[in-house]
């Protein structure tokens, strides 16, 4: 499926693609990070000869456009290319407009960039597509061992878990495109195991070790990714709490997890700050770029109303009338091309039921398995701690440029993407609440539909770009 949703959209039509592309670029043609703008274009003349000859730009928001292929063409842009210097590979020095993102998953990228240097820029845009496909597996992975971790040895509720995420239509699209969303999926996930093993047998070198890495690599890997500040201490505090007493050995431990996570942030804001580049999540100022003054009552009101209806007290929610239903449903379950394919409005409102049925079938899970949640709560916490942090952290950035620029909402559904194991084991969890004779197979039906609705998402698309 990974390998289809890369040969089935073109080049440079998924979100953002053209800037996260630009970006490793950058840094494979040996010019430097993006956050150090120099004269000269936001992309490459590469990038642009490519969109000129195979009409690529003129796709985006452009329901009738379609990639060029005819052969005469193809053949006049790479005898166009074969005769311009080298040079139009480098030229794209100016205003990336992905420059607030950390480096680390554009270094991973220049790995496939660098090893297909000398082909097409076709070429080397599917390699680095492709090479998304171990995370997004790894992302698979460890919903599978999540879901032995909270949900015991059966066989049948692991796979369940590792299925829903297999199939989910928006994690594949993410998952063959060129965009560190995947990178935030694979790094939650794996954190999710090792936070839970850490609080469940308690600290070792290596748990402690690797909390302290993964948070790094999060928060490298976009600033979308520090909100997992809140359960990796958590994981720690409630690890050495659970498992006293502490040794000054298992203290140094600790300490080294936070030296690793913070020379992180610190070493990446230290070089940034005399580049003009903000981060979004850790360096967004109330009032940064003439917007209004951020008001506590003014962001709970809107996260109020982002879920519930207006009160009466309450003022009208800041920007356009943006809920959850669009951001953290319709657009989670698949949102295509650069936003532009997406599932008929009655798939949306299946989408919604089933949500809002998975939602009070983990409550009354809970409810119902009280005893064995309360024998866990430390692990419960963690989790809580992860999807707190994470979707109080898309708020809070949202809010904030909301200030600078009312018209756009900013959440979409793939920021949900580091949660996306849990969305898994939640579904597996519900299921094994249910009868015995039934709960395997309300699973498989649930896998089965999510697949369908992927096949869906995928000849959609094909669609839009070739019919």
């Amino acid at each position: 499926m990974s390998v289809a949703w890369a040969t089935v959209v073109p080049p440079l039509q998924s979100p953002d693609e053209i800037a996260h592309f630009s970006y490793a670029q950058r840094i494979a043609e040996g010019k430097g990070l993006p956050q150090h703008i120099r004269n000269g274009p936001s992309y490459s003349t590469e990038i642009g000869v490519a969109d000129q000859y195979l009409n690529l730009a003129m796709l985006v928001g452009n329901l009738q456009g379609r990639p060029e292929t005819n052969p005469v063409m193809v053949r006049k842009w790479e005898q166009v290319v074969k005769a311009l210097p080298s040079s139009i590979r480098s030229d794209g020095v100016g205003g990336n407009p992905a420059r607030q993102n950390p480096p680390l998953y554009y270094l991973y990228e220049t790995v496939p960039y660098l090893i297909t240097y000398h082909a097409s820029i076709l070429d080397r845009l599917l390699l680095m597509r492709l090479f998304d496909l171990p995370l997004y597996l790894s992302t698979i992975v460890f919903a599978w061992l999540i879901a032995g971790e909270l949900l015991g040895p059966r066989q049948w509720p692991k796979a369940v878990a590792a299925g829903v995420v297999a199939v989910h239509a928006q994690l594949a699209f993410i998952g063959s495109s060129i965009n560190p969303d995947i990178a935030l999926a694979a790094i939650w996930s794996m954190f999710f195991w090792v936070a839970i093993r850490t609080v469940k047998y308690g600290p070792t070198l290596r748990r402690v070790l690797a909390i302290g890495l993964l948070f790094a690599a999060s928060f490298l890997s976009h600033a979308r990714g520090f909100p997992l500040v809140l359960p990796a201490a958590a994981a720690l505090a409630l690890g050495y709490w659970r498992h006293r007493p502490v040794s000054l050995r298992g203290a140094s431990w600790f300490g080294a997890a936070a030296v690793i996570g913070g020379a992180a942030v610190i070493g990446y804001q230290s070089y940034v700050s005399g580049t003009g580049t903000t981060v979004n999540l850790s360096s967004i100022s109330s009032n940064a770029a003439g917007g209004k003054p951020a008001s506590i009552r003014e962001f709970l009101s809107y996260v109020w109303q982002f879920y519930l209806p207006k009160l009466p007290f309450q003022d009208p929610m800041i920007g356009p009338h943006y809920t959850y239903k669009r951001a953290f449903v319709d657009t989670f379950y698949g949102i295509f091309g650069n936003l532009e394919v997406e599932f008929p409005p009655w798939v949306h409102s299946w989408e919604l039921w089933f949500s809002l049925a998975l939602v009070a079938g983990v409550v009354l899970t809970v409810i119902v398995r009280w005893r064995s949640v309360l024998r866990q709560w430390d692990v419960a916490l963690v989790l809580l701690a992860g999807i707190v942090g994470l979707i109080g952290g898309l708020h809070w950035a949202a809010y904030h440029l909301m200030l600078i620029n009312p018209g756009d909402p900013i959440l979409v559904g793939r920021y949900l993407l580091p949660l996306i194991a849990l969305f898994g084991v939640a579904v597996a969890m519900v299921c094994t609440a249910l009868p015995r004779r039934i709960g395997p197979y309300v699973g498989v039906a649930v896998v089965v539909l999510g697949l369908a609705l992927e096949l869906s998402g995928l000849g959609m698309t094909a669609l839009r770009f070739y019919a």
